[in-house]
């Protein structure tokens, strides 16, 4: 990826230097910015790095969500592009968020609320799907929601050298070491290798789902969007009295 030359070379980096800034990164100069995150390829080229970081990155991540468990009914579509892929990974997840609703279980004694996603498993899961999609296959990754589910679909699979055991065991080896190094830097990942291991602690090694070309994450929600709806309140998970409403005399039925 560090080769393959970027479709735009007239880049800006405004994104990306303010979130330097604020992590108190010093650039010394564009030429110092290219080289320690190899921005270019060995002709003095922008690279595909370049372009994912740059203003003008035309990647579009998109949450897709539909009515039920399928594809045969979509409700909305989300894209966030046109801008950094650093600003479109906050842009995501915050908007995923807006969905991750809490159920209060009153059954018991002690109150206990349940969240529709784990947020650090869900944020952990969307940005390895950035750093380590291969965008050589031209696509960014996709959030399709469910109303039981939401799958996380990135292109590539492992690298050739990475088996699935130390995959699973946390072991990284990230398809854009450029990239990688950005979002290690920004903070935005950590090189712990906990993220993996987090994921499979919460959802189970069946939530990744491995292909010659991708990976899929689905995290599986402990309840569905409709018993919310049903219930009519987001806080709690018993049942609303019905309120009785009174017989129209002058016809055989309730209003």
């Amino acid at each position: 990826m560090k080769e393959t030359k970027s479709p735009e070379q007239n880049l800006t980096f405004n994104y990306l230097k303010s979130s330097m800034i604020n992590q108190g990164i010093h650039i010394t100069s564009d030429d110092s910015l290219y080289d320690s995150y190899s921005l270019k390829n060995k002709n003095g080229k922008y690279n595909i790095t370049a372009f994912l970081l740059s203003d003008q990155n035309t990647y579009a991540l998109r949450a897709i969500r539909f009515d039920g468990i399928d594809k045969s009914n979509m409700l909305d579509k989300k894209e966030f592009n046109n801008q950094s892929i650093l600003k479109s990974i906050d842009e995501l997840i915050n908007y995923i968020e807006l969905y991750n609703t809490k159920k209060v279980d009153l059954s018991h004694a002690v109150r206990k609320e349940i969240g529709l996603l784990d947020s650090d498993c869900l944020r952990e899961a969307v940005v390895n799907s950035v750093v380590h999609t291969d965008w050589n296959f031209g696509f960014a990754p996709t959030v399709f929601i469910y109303e039981d589910r939401l799958e996380i679909s990135s292109y590539g699979s492992l690298p050739y050298k990475l088996s699935k055991d130390s995959f699973f065991a946390g072991k990284s080896m990230p398809m854009n070491r450029g990239l990688f190094t950005v979002c290690l830097v920004l903070k935005i990942v950590e090189q712990s290798g906990h993220g993996v291991p987090i994921i499979v602690k919460k959802y189970g090694k069946e939530a990744y789902d491995f292909s010659s070309d991708s990976i899929v994450v689905t995290l599986k929600f402990p309840f569905k969007f409709r018993e919310i709806a049903n219930n009519g309140d987001s806080q709690s998970s018993q049942k609303k009295p019905q309120r009785k409403t009174p017989k129209k005399t002058n016809r055989n039925r309730y209003y």
